[in-house]
């Protein structure tokens, strides 16, 4: 009995600790320029490089992109205003600025599922 209630304490500590460890490398892999990409956005505006012209759909959006080229969703987290945080994925803003290929953005035309 004694040595289960130091046991336990002990496995609690080292459970926080690498959860902690465990964030802390999430966190540093996302600043390293690994894509983040928490939230999907559809464009729904005239100016793709504009995050004001996004609106926030389900992730797993982008299977609902088909047809054209033109940009269908963008995955990028959310900003502390609600939009899309493009400087967060590395190289996402130059992709939208010269409409070029990139992984977080799907291309075609939006259908309702």
């Amino acid at each position: 009995m004694k040595k289960t209630k130091l046991v336990l304490p002990m496995l609690a500590g080292i459970l926080a600790v690498s959860v902690y460890v465990a964030n802390a490398k999430q966190d540093a892999s996302n600043k390293n320029g690994k894509l983040n990409t928490s939230q999907e956005w559809m464009f729904n505006g005239t100016d793709q490089t504009a995050p004001e012209d996004y609106i926030e759909v389900p992730n797993g959006s982008t299977e609902n992109c088909s047809g054209s080229l033109k940009v269908c969703v963008v995955s990028a987290p959310e900003d502390a205003n609600g939009q899309p945080d493009f400087s967060a994925v590395t190289g996402l803003e130059t992709a939208l600025e010269n409409n070029t290929s990139h992984p977080n953005i799907t291309r075609g035309d939006y259908t309702n599922p």
